[in-house]
């Protein structure tokens, strides 16, 4: 009778915040953490887990021994800012990266990764222009618009015509 030691280890792989991809020796495995790998061969494993663009990937060695299970917590690294955005007048809709975000002005767009980003605000009754934003890790940038009233003039010429079934009205010249 042979006594076999096992030659395999289980490993399980958190992150905080979870929902990371997880890849083993820079290969993709299709997990996302939390996850708990089925038996794989005893040894030293790379394990990357990655949540982009708001985190930074980590990589982390792992020993697995044989006939035991190992626990890896990674806590990832955030790469992410915020931005306030101000506005005379108030109440103005903001556009980031030319993606509406549901917000109108006063307001605080957090998380935003970091780099640098276009804000907007979009109004029918105001013109406030692009401004740029570097965003920078764990800060929060900030940017005011002295958005200006959209004015404009109407000019109506309407003339009076006479029919057979009565009076109508008729526009001429509208600019």
């Amino acid at each position: 009778a042979l006594n076999l030691e096992p030659d395999y280890g289980v490993l399980e792989v958190t992150s905080a915040p979870s929902g990371a991809e997880i890849l083993i020796d820079g290969e993709p495995t299709g997990q996302r953490t939390p996850f708990t790998f089925p038996p794989r061969k005893s040894g030293t494993y790379q394990v990357t887990v990655t949540l982009p663009p708001l985190y930074l990937p980590q990589v982390r060695s792992v020993e697995l021994g044989k006939g035991l299970s190992t626990k890896l917590e990674i806590p990832l690294d955030a790469n992410f800012g915020g931005i306030e955005v101000t506005s005379e007048p108030a109440g103005l809709a903001i556009v980031l990266d030319g993606a509406p975000t549901n917000k109108v002005t006063p307001a605080l767009l957090e998380p935003v990764p970091v780099g640098v980003h276009e804000v907007q605000l979009q109004s029918l009754t105001h013109a406030a222009g692009l401004q740029r934003v570097t965003v920078q890790k764990a800060q929060r940038a900030s940017t005011r618009f002295e958005a200006q009233a959209r004015l404009g003039r109407l000019k109506v010429t309407a003339e009076v015509v006479d029919r057979d079934d009565g009076l109508a009205f008729s526009v001429v010249d509208a600019g």
